[in-house]
């Protein structure tokens, strides 16, 4: 429910982003990127992204600290690995730079590393009801005695997005 100008108070974290080398040494020598989806960023400031690997034995290494910027977070490996490594990103907060249309669009994993393709797919959903707007228009006149024509009222986030499944009983009187 807020973007871009807000702040990340309500920003739930994303789920932990796993890179996993399908043979040992798959990540080589160079930096791993995972970069944010147009119209998203990430937090930057008094973020705590965290990289674990596994198994802990692994002689993988990257250089710590990850590096967090607006559009890309970004760390380097510096030892290949002799033994299939998982790694675990966790800690990663983005927002949409927009409130509405809600943005969506892939993660995506490149870099010189070797490590390639789409981490996840980011969504949004609306946010905490604010309003009530009529996505279909009562009449400008009403007669007495006479049922007004169909008409719609939806609740919306402060964007102007419907809030779809929400319960709450509106009550419309003449």
């Amino acid at each position: 429910d807020t973007f871009a100008t807000g702040d990340f108070t309500n920003v739930t974290a994303a789920q932990d982003i796993v890179i996993t080398e399908g043979v040992p040494g798959d990540l080589s020598l160079g930096t791993v990127n995972l970069n944010a989806p147009a119209e998203f960023e990430f937090k930057t400031v008094g973020s705590t992204v965290n990289s674990t690997k596994s198994p802990l034995a692994s002689d993988l290494q990257f250089a710590t600290p990850v590096t967090v910027m607006s559009n890309v977070i970004s760390f380097a490996v510096i030892q290949q690995s002799t033994v299939a490594t998982t790694i675990n990103i966790s800690g990663v907060k983005l927002r949409p730079t927009q409130g509405t249309p809600l943005p969506s669009g892939p993660l995506t994993v490149t870099g010189t590393a070797g490590a390639a393709g789409t981490a996840a797919t980011i969504t949004t959903v609306p946010g905490a009801p604010t309003k009530l707007a009529f996505t279909v228009q009562p009449p400008l006149t009403a007669v007495a005695g006479q049922e007004f024509t169909d008409f719609n009222v939806t609740v919306q986030d402060q964007f102007g997005n419907t809030i779809t499944g929400a319960t709450d009983s509106i009550l419309v009187q003449a």
